[in-house]
């Protein structure tokens, strides 16, 4: 019986600490601009630039990118795709 008390107020312990860390809120604030933003600045969309990037790397870097990014392998099997 001890038990299970403890256990009953452990959990009612931990349900008041996370309601205390909590924040409401109404609007979330924004963080990321919009492309239109972007072409009004002159830059390059986010992913246009990032795809230009990945191109300029050595054959090597980019198949990495590719496997542990883009196909979601882990780092065993890209090395084992790898070789």
């Amino acid at each position: 019986m001890a038990i299970a008390r403890n256990r009953l107020v452990d959990g009612a312990r931990k349900y008041r600490r996370s309601g205390m860390m909590e924040v409401q809120v109404d609007e979330y604030p924004v963080t990321f601009s919009s492309e239109e933003n972007e072409y009004r600045s002159g830059r390059l969309p986010r992913s246009g630039g990032l795809r230009q990037a990945v191109r300029q790397l050595p054959a090597g870097q980019r198949n990495a990118i590719e496997l542990t990014k883009l196909r979601e392998l882990s780092l065993r099997e890209a090395a084992a795709r790898a070789g």
